[in-house]
């Protein structure tokens, strides 16, 4: 039996203005990244786990500009 799954896209948002943001935020957000990454290796997620680490690193590199 084939399953279809129907899946409807309610928001999205931006991605937050690194420039915007205070230090300490971008910090905390690069963190968060950094930690999902961290999930994802867990898993063997690897491309995934490679992206979040990427994210944090673009975050880390924009906020010690």
């Amino acid at each position: 039996a084939d399953l279809i799954l129907e899946v409807q896209l309610l928001s999205a948002d931006d991605a937050p203005e690194l420039e915007l943001m205070p230090p300490s935020e971008r910090i905390s957000l690069a963190n968060r990244k950094r930690e999902r990454g961290n999930v994802h290796y867990q898993r063997a997620d690897y491309a995934f786990a490679i992206n979040s680490y990427g994210i944090a690193l673009q975050i880390t590199e924009a906020t010690f500009r």
